[in-house]
């Protein structure tokens, strides 16, 4: 459990690399596994925060099973220092961010920002501070797919985000909730289906 001390401007857990022997992380060149899970955070500024500086390229990010309470900036932070690699996209071989439970959103904070590669993050089945987020908000764009969210901090009441069916006569979307009902209106709405 990371609690605030110090100011709450802290990360609970910060993963920099450079090209110094202080923070060579030069075996992740290639590959390499990191999994972020089974921790508590609680008011500090950035649960997660990495910062790719030159050397890792073609890491699986795993952001799995945490509970994070009232962060003060961001949730989670990626950034990458080197164009090169940004360019690329190779810093990341894949990113997961679910079934964590982000509480106390503040108002105006992201749970994901900054991130600058062109790997999708798969951000689904997360807890995201409410019955009903506003999930395009509190994640960072383009780059991030949510195809579902809980609607509690057990995780047991989960939601899609997107319908079933491709809305054709032989696949026809299939609506089995309120939400995807609602969902369903507004893509319509949108002139989208």
């Amino acid at each position: 459990t990371f609690n605030a001390s110090n100011g709450s401007n802290k990360s609970a857990i910060l993963f920099e690399g450079g090209a110094d022997n202080a923070t060579d992380l030069s075996g992740f060149i290639g590959g390499g596994n990191l999994t972020i899970s089974g921790n508590t955070a609680n008011s500090k500024g950035v649960f997660f925060q990495f910062t790719n500086w030159k050397l890792v390229n073609n890491m699986s990010l795993a952001i799995t099973d945490n509970k994070v309470d009232a962060f003060t900036n961001k949730a989670i932070a990626l950034y990458d220092m080197d164009g090169a690699v940004t360019a690329s996209g190779n810093e990341f071989a894949s990113v997961t961010v679910n079934r964590n439970v982000f509480t106390k959103v503040p108002a105006g904070r992201t749970i994901l920002k900054e991130y600058t590669g062109t790997v999708q993050v798969d951000a689904s089945a997360n807890y995201l501070g409410s019955g009903t987020p506003d999930y395009e908000a509190l994640l960072l764009g383009d780059k991030v797919t949510v195809d579902s969210y809980y609607k509690d901090e057990a995780l047991t009441e989960l939601v899609k985000t997107g319908l079933t069916g491709s809305g054709t006569e032989a696949d026809p979307y299939m609506i089995n909730n309120l939400e995807e009902l609602i969902l369903f209106r507004d893509s319509v709405n949108a002139g989208e289906t």
